[in-house]
Formats: C-alpha cells, structure tokens, sequence
C-alpha cells in the first residue's frame, strides 16, 4: 500500500532561531520562506502603475514619478496604453532634469505607440514642439507588425517569410520572434526590429506567428496567420492588438456560424440557471405564486 507523502506548506511561518541548530538546518528551513518572500517582492515590484506615476507628477515628486514610470516600462504584462502613457510623461520629466535626447527619445516612443498622446498638463511649449517632432519623423503611423510573404506559396519551392515591424524608433521593442510550421519542421527566428525571415519549403499551408517583445518580454503586437498554397498573404497588427487571420477566400460568415450557436448556447443558459435557483426558493406570493384550481 503506498505510503501518502506529505507535502510541505510552501510559505512556511518564519521559523525561529535556535542557538543548538546548526546553520546548514536552519538555511533548509529558512530556504521556503526566503523564496516566498522573493516571489512576493518581484510581484510588488511591478505593481507600480501609470496612475501612481502621474499622481507623484502632479504632487511634484519628479524622482519618484521618474522611478515608477521606469518600471511600468519593465512590467511583463506591459500593454499599449501603458507604455504611450509612460513615455508621455518621461518626455516631460526629461525636459525638466535638463535631459533633451532623452526627452525626444521617449517622445517618438510615445508617438510611435500612440500618435494622438500629447503633453502632460502644465507643460511648456517645447514639450509640445517634441511631440510634434516626432509625428514627422514616425509619419502620424502607429508602429505596426506585420506577417509577409515574399511570393505565393507553392508547394515544394522555397519562399522567405518576413515579419516587420515599423515605426521601431529605438527601445519601443527588443526583438522580434517568428516562427512558422508549413507541413514540416517548424523554424523561427528572433532579432532585432525592423525585420526577421524565415525560409520555408512548404508542404502544406503555413501557420505563423509573430511577436513584438519589449526588454521585459512584453508583447506589444502579435500577429497570428495562416499562409495558404497559392497565395501570397499580408497579415497586419497595430501595436496593442493580437490578429488572428487565415488567407482564403471562403465567407466569413461561414466561420461565423459555430460561434453563433455557442453564444445562443451562453445566453440560454444565462437566463435558465437563474430561474432553476431561484424557482425553490419561491414564496407564497399570489402574485409570484401559480392559480390552484379545486377539483382539476
């Protein structure tokens, strides 16, 4: 018969001190909840938020809004608005520590993400010169990524697909990953922005599927697609957003219809489950009650 093993608790309490203990004991049993308070800590560490930032902003605590916007930009779960929003307020702090390539740095990177940001409340007007700048040098275009194939795919023959990703000003992303399965082994590539390619030799429809990473692995656009034979496919995704495409010309409402259903499935069960609770815990209300007729 198996002997059960226990399993220990993984954020023990913090044990305490014993002078008779020998130090490799103690570090064994300090070990769980050192980790524990490691694990917790890195948590904490990018809980800062964009709000907290701008509230040291307006309070005029520069340093510590400097420091929280800093790491909201390492926040592995980084999304669009939040780094458009950093970066807005970096040009900004930039500007006053006297630091005006950095500001012009962290304005194309705002624009870049989003070109309708504009400077923080109480700037100067050289802070809105920045902003401005940077709409020229990035075109007023959101940065993009976007899946390419060189040529239709044919079956047999060799075909370079690429991913490419612009406006990239510098920092807005680190790397840029590929990777695509056509009927064989899958390949990918990783490198810097603006572009990476891979060569396949197809066998059947290429899936692919492409990531903008930021230095803390956040993905800032991702685009997912299916390449068919015969066809020659741009697959696009603006910052901030996730696309999911297939090149073929079949209806989308043909692909529509299992979601239909699903959703006619969710709404039904929306509304019965509520009923079937709440049906036994009736009162003897007339007016919720059923008409009882003698005799019948």
């Amino acid at each position: 018969m198996p002997v059960p093993v226990p399993v220990p608790d993984p954020c023990p309490d913090f044990p305490g001190v014993s002078s008779s203990r020998g130090g490799i004991k103690y570090l064994a049993r300090v070990r769980p909840w050192l980790t524990c308070v490691l694990v917790f800590s890195s948590h904490a560490a990018f809980a800062q938020t964009v709000e907290e930032g701008r509230q040291a902003y307006l309070e005029a605590d520069f340093e510590t809004s400097i420091a929280t916007f800093e790491a909201v930009l390492q926040k592995p779960s980084l999304t669009r608005d939040e780094a458009a929003d950093a970066h807005r307020y970096l040009t900004r702090l930039r500007t006053l520590q006297g630091q005006p390539d950095s500001a012009r740095r962290h304005a194309e990177l705002a624009v870049a993400l989003d070109p309708s940001v504009d400077a923080p409340r109480g700037s100067p007007d050289e802070v809105a010169a920045l902003f401005a700048a940077a709409l020229e040098v990035t075109g007023g275009t959101p940065a993009q990524l976007t899946i390419e194939a060189a040529a239709p795919l044919r079956e047999g023959e060799r075909v370079a697909v690429r991913a490419h990703f612009a406006p990239s000003p510098e920092g807005l992303v680190e790397t840029i990953e590929l990777r695509c399965a056509a009927g064989g082994e899958p390949v990918s590539e990783t490198g810097p922005p603006p572009e990476v390619e891979v060569v396949l030799e197809p066998s059947a429809d290429a899936r692919c599927r492409a990531d903008a990473l930021t230095t803390a692995r956040a993905a800032l656009a991702s685009v997912r697609a299916t390449l068919e034979l015969e066809s020659a496919a741009v697959v696009t995704a603006a910052v901030g957003a996730t696309t999911n495409a297939t090149e073929t010309s079949e209806p989308s409402t043909r692909r529509a219809w299992p979601w239909v259903v699903v959703a006619l499935v969710v709404v039904a069960a929306a509304v019965a489950v509520p009923l079937i609770i709440v049906r036994p815990f009736a009162n003897d209300d007339p007016q919720l009650g059923t008409t009882r007729i003698e005799g019948w």
